[in-house]
């Protein structure tokens, strides 16, 4: 009997750290006669984040909450119970303040409403999730704002991506459609009557009005059907493209959700100790021992991480972690167990296909009744999607849109590493400044798109002839410069700056048109304690000497100036701009 006691008393304790870790908001609700709604329980983070007081259990909503968002709470608890099912929807709303808050607070939450009834029918309990997407939704927007610019990734995205007229018509499918659906572009765009929506929940009627109107439609629910007749799950969304106040087609992508929605489903089948809490979420959640062994993982293992639990049971916690974080890991779990705190690292898994799944990770320790830690809590969250989203910005910032080469600020930040770098080695580097030789006769006599092409062209042979520690960086129209680095001495610059000239002389086939261009290079070197500043002047000033005796050769900056005052006020501006 006292194993017993002993054993459901851990188990509580357990269940109580999960539920206090879960980085959502969760609410256990009753229903009042009179419609109104009392609060039960709620989660720590819930606590803390609404600034409920110590004796918030059995008030109403309206009690604690700003009276506009509780009645927006209130409503869509009673829609859940009047249609008997689980209900999600996102809102903007007023949050309660603390004596520290000057202003009112405000954020957009997203809620999952599910109403849990007896065998007669009768709700005995709601339990709310409910989770701050307001920083989702304004990352989501600043990300639309830059993809606007580029091509929908269309052919190379993983998801099914289409496109359609105003008449719902395909006229575009990507390889994951197919992949996804079965269907070819070929097929759907000769034969209008093939449809992918089921017969049951035909819900592109209402798409198709909204679309209209101009609005754009986001993480929609839909089901549909493969070629095959099979049914799955999708997570669509669908930009309109308008002319004026008119749709002529619009943009779609389907994320397949089937295998996530199985597993919900086979979770709350299965799930009946921890299913109010663990059925709702999507963190992995693991117990460790002091050794770093793992001795529970939640069912959510399996769709994030494409192993079953049972699989991680007796593994080490630093089991599928990158290598480069394992000693991350591995401090993070013995800091916890040593100092018996909560922890928060963020570190890299490996799904079971080889993809890298970035991980938020909270560490709590589970301490004994004599106050040693004897297992800890860690609750994982895949942060995936903000991690390449944040790489994807990072990497338009510092490169050059049409060659892909490293734009001004890159370049900027090289030549400050280079300058410690000499401080430390004694070695020396140069500066190049380089252009194509005539070519606004290119532009003005074949075209921009010509000279766009001549331009890549351009510097893709530059790089081809640099060491893999130098760098060039596309400054702005046919202007380029390179950092050549690692030399003993400056004149170990000349064969680089031959062989760029040489490889030029070949000619550029670009369509149907064979093109001849030079190029004129200037030279400076970095002496000590002198600034970027003066060190881009040199050698732009000495790519004006090559200019002018004659084009197609390379001049390296002498001591004795020479003015070229129009020039260098162009090279300055684009200085002040880094």
């Amino acid at each position: 009997m006292l194993t017993t006691f002993i054993s459901n008393m851990k188990n509580m304790q357990y269940s109580e750290l999960i539920f206090n870790n879960i980085s959502d908001m969760i609410f256990l609700v009753s229903a009042d006669e009179d419609g109104s709604f009392r609060y039960i329980t709620a989660n720590q983070n819930a606590i803390d984040t609404l600034h409920f007081p110590g004796d918030f259990r059995g008030k109403k909503i309206f009690d604690l909450m700003p009276s506009q968002s509780a009645e927006i709470i209130t409503q869509k608890y009673q829609e859940a119970l009047q249609n008997k099912e689980t209900i999600t929807y996102q809102s903007q709303m007023e949050l309660p303040t603390s004596n520290r808050d000057l202003h009112k607070r405000y954020s957009s939450l997203e809620s999952k409403v599910t109403p849990i009834f007896n065998s007669k029918g009768e709700c005995e309990h709601i339990i709310s999730v409910t989770r701050d997407v307001t920083a989702w939704i304004e990352h989501e927007n600043q990300l639309k704002q830059v993809k606007e610019q580029m091509d929908l990734m269309f052919n190379n995205a993983a998801d099914a991506v289409f496109m359609f007229d105003h008449h719902a018509n395909y006229t575009s499918v990507n390889p994951g459609f197919s992949k996804l659906l079965g269907w070819k572009e070929e097929e759907l765009t000769h034969n209008s009557s093939i449809s992918i929506l089921p017969n049951t929940e035909n819900d592109f009627p209402e798409i198709l009005a909204q679309l209209r109107n101009g609005n754009v439609i986001q993480n929609h629910h839909s089901k549909r059907v493969t070629k095959k007749g099979k049914t799955i799950d999708v997570l669509a969304s669908y930009s309109p493209i308008m002319e004026g106040n008119e749709l002529v087609g619009g943009v779609a992508m389907y994320k397949d959700i089937t295998e996530i929605k199985r597993m919900e489903d086979r979770l709350r089948e299965s799930e009946e100790r921890y299913r109010l809490i663990a059925n709702h979420t999507n963190d992995l959640i693991r117990v460790i021992d002091l050794d770093g062994i793992i001795q529970y993982a939640s069912p959510s293992h399996e769709p994030l991480l494409g192993l079953p639990s049972d699989f991680y049971i007796g593994k080490s916690v630093a089991s599928f972690v990158h290598k480069d974080d394992i000693d991350k890991v591995q401090r993070f779990w013995k800091q916890i167990a040593e100092t018996g705190e909560s922890f928060e690292t963020e570190h890299r898994l490996f799904h079971k296909n080889g993809d890298i799944i970035w991980g938020n990770t909270k560490g709590t320790p589970v301490l004994g009744s004599d106050g040693n830690v004897e297992q800890i809590v860690v609750v994982i969250r895949d942060v995936s999607t903000r991690k390449h989203r944040e790489d994807e910005l990072r990497s338009m910032a510092m490169h050059d849109q049409l060659t892909g080469l490293p734009n001004r600020r890159l370049l900027y930040q090289q030549l400050h590493n280079e300058i410690e770098n000499v401080k430390r080695t004694n070695k020396q580097f140069t500066v190049l400044t380089m252009d194509c030789d005539n070519f606004k006769h290119i532009n003005d006599n074949y075209g921009h798109d010509i000279g766009d092409e001549i331009i890549k062209g351009f510097g893709q042979r530059i790089h081809g002839n640099l060491k893999e520690t130098d760098m060039v960086s596309r400054m702005g129209g046919d202007e380029f410069q390179a950092i050549i680095t690692n030399l003993d001495e400056t004149n170990d610059v000349i064969p680089i700056a031959k062989r760029i000239l040489k490889v030029m002389e070949q000619p550029f086939k670009v369509d149907h048109h064979t093109l001849s261009i030079t190029t004129s290079i200037g030279i400076s070197s970095y002496k000590e304690d002198k600034s970027l500043e003066q060190l881009f002047k040199e050698s732009d000033e000495a790519l004006y000497k090559a200019k002018t005796i004659g084009k197609n050769t390379f001049c390296m900056y002498a001591e004795s100036p020479y003015s070229t005052p129009k020039k260098w006020s162009k090279i300055k501006r684009l200085f002040n701009k880094l």
